[in-house]
C-alpha cells in the first residue's frame, strides 16, 4: 500500500512538474496572417486573439485589397468566445480557397513580430539597376509591371535612388515600400504573384534619409493608437477618415517612424507643430471630436 502511494505521489509530482514547465514556456497565442492570391486578386486572413495571452475570445477576419492605400475591405469576420478560430481559419483556407477555388496561400505566420528588433523598417527589394538612363527605363518598366498586376496599391511600388536608403549599394531600386516589419516583408517577398514576376525578390532593412536622431523634435497631437494588425489598420483609417472632414492635417503612421513611440503600433495624429503652444491649441480644438487626444514631442520621418 505504501509503495502504491509513493508511486502515485511520484507520478503526481512529475505531472505537476511538467505542468509548471509548460506554463513557464507558454507565453500565449500570437496573432497570425495568411496571404492568398489568385492571378491579380489578393485575400488576407487574420487570426486575431482579442486579449493578450488568452486563446479566447478570438476572431477570424477575411479581407480583400482595394485601390485605396493602406486600406482593405472586410468580406467577413467571425468572433468566437469559445475558441475554435484556428480550425475555422484552416478549414476555410484548405477546403474553400485552395481546394475548391484554386487560390494559392502562404504559410500561417505571425502578423506582429515577437522581438523588438524585428519591428523595424523593412522593404521588399524587387530589382536593382545601374543609375543610368537605360537603368531608369528598365526600372520603370518593372515597376509598371507590378502596378499593372494590382498587387497592393500602385503607390507601394517606387523607383528609389540608393542615396535615400542607408545600407543600399549605389544604384536604382524597385522597392515595395510598406513600410513592413521583417516578418510581413518576408511574407510579401515569398508571395506567389510576386515571385512570378521577380523570382529573386528579397527583403532589406533600411533607414530613409532624413530620419536621423539628431533631427529636431516637433510636437504632435495623438488622436488614437491601435495594434499593428489588419483590424488595427481598419480602425485607424476609419478614425482618420472621419477627422479629415474637419482637418486634412491628419496622419496615419506606424510607430517605428517616430522616435519615442512604442513599437508595433499604428498611430493617428496631427502635426507637426513647431512649438508646444501650437500643439496645445490644436489639441484643444480637436477635443470635441477626440476626448482622449494628447500632445507629444517626437522626431518622425516619412509622414506625408
Amino acid at each position: 500500500m505504501k509503495k502504491a502511494l509513493i508511486s502515485l505521489l511520484i507520478i503526481a509530482i512529475t505531472v505537476l512538474g511538467d505542468l509548471r514547465i509548460a506554463v513557464a514556456i507558454d507565453t500565449g497565442p500570437e496573432d497570425s496572417v495568411v496571404i492568398c492570391s489568385n492571378q491579380d486578386k489578393r485575400r488576407i486572413l487574420t487570426l486575431d486573439y482579442l486579449f493578450v495571452g488568452a486563446y479566447v475570445p478570438c476572431r477570424v477576419i477575411y479581407e480583400k485589397t482595394t485601390e485605396m492605400p493602406d486600406h482593405s475591405e472586410i468580406l467577413w469576420s467571425a468572433e468566437n468566445k469559445a475558441g475554435y478560430c484556428e480550425r475555422k481559419m484552416n478549414d476555410f483556407i484548405h477546403h474553400k480557397l485552395e481546394d475548391k477555388w484554386g487560390w494559392q496561400c502562404s504559410e500561417q505566420k505571425p502578423s506582429i513580430p515577437e522581438h523588438e528588433h524585428q519591428a523595424q523598417t523593412w522593404y521588399v527589394i524587387l530589382g536593382s539597376f545601374l543609375q543610368t538612363q537605360r537603368g531608369l527605363n528598365a526600372a520603370l518598366m518593372l515597376r509598371n509591371q507590378f502596378r499593372a498586376n494590382n498587387i497592393l496599391n500602385q503607390d507601394y511600388f517606387i523607383v528609389g535612388e540608393s542615396d535615400f536608403y542607408t545600407g543600399f549599394t549605389k544604384g536604382l531600386y524597385i522597392v515595395m515600400t510598406g513600410p513592413f516589419n521583417q516578418i510581413d516583408a518576408q511574407n510579401w517577398a515569398e508571395l506567389g504573384v510576386v515571385l512570378k514576376i521577380v523570382p529573386d525578390a528579397y527583403v532589406q532593412q533600411a533607414t530613409v534619409r532624413g530620419s536621423g536622431t539628431n533631427s529636431a523634435k516637433e510636437w504632435y497631437v495623438i488622436l488614437g493608437i491601435y495594434p499593428q494588425t489588419h483590424n488595427g489598420y481598419q480602425l485607424a483609417n476609419k478614425r482618420s477618415k472621419r477627422l479629415r472632414r474637419n482637418d486634412n492635417n491628419v496622419i496615419v503612421t506606424d510607430s517605428e517612424f517616430c522616435d519615442g513611440l512604442t513599437g508595433g503600433l499604428i498611430v493617428v495624429m496631427m502635426g507637426a507643430f513647431d512649438n508646444k503652444q501650437q500643439a496645445l491649441a490644436k489639441e484643444k480644438a480637436v477635443k470635441h471630436f477626440v476626448r482622449e487626444a494628447y500632445i507629444m514631442p517626437m522626431t518622425c520621418r516619412g509622414n506625408n
